[in-house]
């Protein structure tokens, strides 16, 4: 089956990475393997020793990676202490550290083999046109190009302590009644990002009437639109729609990737020309509209008795025989 054919094609080398769910990576044996990542946190600590045995098997060692958010580290030091693990925690390499190990994996795959007469009559060749730092840099970009790029990644401990530090300022001034509004722009590009940036205002088909939650729609913004959630400022939610900020910096790729027809949903997005609807609050929404205090008012005062409030009574008037 299926299985058997992905399992025989780790062993083999055919393939080098294995996807697998819990209930599918039961019971998988492969001695090389010496590396499992928990793409998340496993339930309970039985999860979290069988996925972790997948590597070390028959007497090997290998190497267990939890990817852990801030927010779930808590969790995290709980299952490994159930466990009896002593993890060791740090952050995620960055770019400069995985090409520093790139260069030395390279060093290795290319001088620990050894070298054929074909090799040498090729290699006299080669320096025979082109100098050996030509040679050896062509090399190098063979190499590279079977790689993915590393990307340097932001640290969300830092990013959320800083946001949590702007928060509370000592010098943050409260607002008040005299405080003037923030002023809005007048196009669609509103008039500074969450980040500092220049924004544009999209809005989208969808609203609270059709369930419409910021938790769902970030991620299909994302999605669609090809873009990382930094990226996004303010969400608004009205009944109908949402309009939502974008970075001026990607606004453009942003609104040509929408347009495009998507297979998972149908909701359309499209650029707020104007400036954002605003929608007053629901209390005012719900709330009828007031009088002068010196105006008129009719005032129409219900009578227990229907009879008396609609008028005569069928028998009044008539003589009784």
């Amino acid at each position: 089956n299926e299985r058997t054919l992905a399992l025989q094609s780790l062993r083999d080398g055919r393939a080098r990475i294995c996807v697998a769910t819990d209930v599918a990576a039961r019971g998988i044996d492969l001695p090389s393997l010496d590396l499992v990542i928990h793409a998340d946190l496993p339930n309970d600590p039985e999860v979290m020793q069988h996925r972790s045995g997948r590597t070390g098997r028959a007497g090997r060692k290998g190497v267990s990676v939890l990817l852990v958010p801030p927010v779930r580290r808590r969790r995290a030091e709980v299952l490994l202490n159930l466990s009896g693990i002593e993890a060791n925690w740090g952050t995620a390499p960055q770019a400069d550290e995985i090409r520093k190990l790139d260069h030395e994996r390279m060093k290795d795959v290319l001088f620990t083999e050894d070298t054929s007469a074909d090799d040498l009559e090729l290699a006299k060749a080669l320096l025979a046109e082109r100098s050996a730092e030509d040679i050896a840099a062509a090399l190098a970009r063979l190499y590279r190009a079977r790689l993915p790029s590393p990307e340097d990644i932001i640290d969300p401990g830092e990013r959320s302590s800083s946001r949590r530090d702007e928060r509370h300022r000592d010098d943050r001034t409260p607002r008040g009644d005299d405080r003037p509004e923030r002023p809005r722009a007048k196009s669609g590009t509103s008039s500074k990002h969450v980040m500092g940036e220049p924004t544009v205002w999209f809005r989208a088909a969808i609203g609270r009437r059709k369930n419409a939650e910021a938790r769902w729609l970030l991620p299909m913004i994302c999605r669609r639109g090809g873009i990382d959630k930094r990226d996004i400022g303010a969400i608004k939610i009205s009944d109908t729609t949402t309009e939502f900020e974008i970075s001026e910096r990607v606004a453009e790729s942003f609104a040509a990737k929408v347009k495009r027809p998507d297979k998972e949903d149908s909701i359309r997005i499209e650029l707020v020309t104007g400036a954002p609807q605003e929608q007053a609050p629901a209390e005012k929404r719900a709330r009828a509209p007031q009088r002068d205090e010196g105006e008129d008012r009719q005032v129409v005062r219900r009578s227990d008795d229907p009879w008396k409030a609609n008028g005569p009574k069928p028998h009044e008037g008539r003589i009784q025989a």
